[in-house]
């Protein structure tokens, strides 16, 4: 958390969503182009991240006119958790992100537009 209050300037905030194992922080670690030690990639049925991850450091693109802070978050409908739990994640990062992704492994289906909805329609309740 000291590390986010030193920072001064105006941030780019990009994040990542989507069903658990579906490969949000396989994306950010491209995303970032091998800068830093990445986010950590699970090999098992287990989630590897938990809760919402930060990029250790700013990242910085000629393009665009602020640092990039890149955030990681634990995947919707892991083992454990409830829809309220998964909700509130997203509701984090709906409103800390410039830019929100969301992530699937295969054609997005009207099952996954739903939940998104949903949690869309929840984050605005906060």
């Amino acid at each position: 958390m000291e590390w986010l209050n030193s920072i001064h300037v105006p941030v780019h905030v990009v994040s990542v969503v989507g069903t658990f194992h579906t490969g949000k922080s396989f994306l950010l670690n491209m995303v970032a182009h091998g800068r830093g030690n990445g986010f950590a990639l699970g090999t098992s049925v287990e989630p590897t991240t938990e809760g919402v991850w930060a990029w250790g450091e700013l990242l910085e693109w000629e393009e665009l006119k602020h640092p990039v802070l890149l955030l990681d978050v634990e995947g919707f409908g892991a083992p454990g958790n409830t829809k309220n739990y998964d909700s509130k994640l997203f509701s984090i990062l709906y409103i800390l992100s410039s830019n929100l992704m969301y992530n699937s492994v295969k054609i997005i289906d009207q099952r996954e537009i739903e939940q998104l909805e949903l949690l869309v329609r929840q984050a605005n309740v906060f």
